[in-house]
């Protein structure tokens, strides 16, 4: 893992089986990639954001994760990790296949530090 990308988040609930298991990051020459193993999850289940170089991945669940009470958020896991200042967020793509969960952050200059929620297809 590059020194420059920490994680700071941790698992909501460690005994569920389904959900976030492994994180990997990966620094390309074009772009940063995080690699998540999600197993048991369809890709509505995940929300992915980048605000102020802070990535937040949160996965499980299956309602809407903006509609959800303290009570029904408890299986869900939620995992951040701060950007390195050459990370231009505005182009974040995600996709989930086969119980993969890739997001691809490319590198830049962008000075603009609004929130982006990240679709994930």
């Amino acid at each position: 893992m590059p020194s420059s990308l920490y994680q700071t988040g941790k698992i909501k609930d460690s005994s569920e089986r389904m959900g976030l298991s492994a994180i990997n990051i990966n620094e390309a020459a074009e772009e940063y990639i995080l690699y998540a193993t999600a197993s048991g999850l369809r890709r509505e289940d995940f929300y992915v954001s980048v605000e102020k170089k802070i990535v937040t991945i949160v996965a499980g669940g299956r309602e809407s994760w903006f509609n959800k009470t303290e009570e029904e958020n408890l299986s869900e896991q939620v995992r951040t990790f701060t950007l390195p200042d050459d990370a231009d967020p505005l182009l974040t793509a995600a996709t989930y296949t086969n119980g993969s969960l890739e997001i691809h952050i490319p590198k830049g200059e962008n000075r603009e530090e609004k929130p982006v929620l990240i679709h994930v297809y």
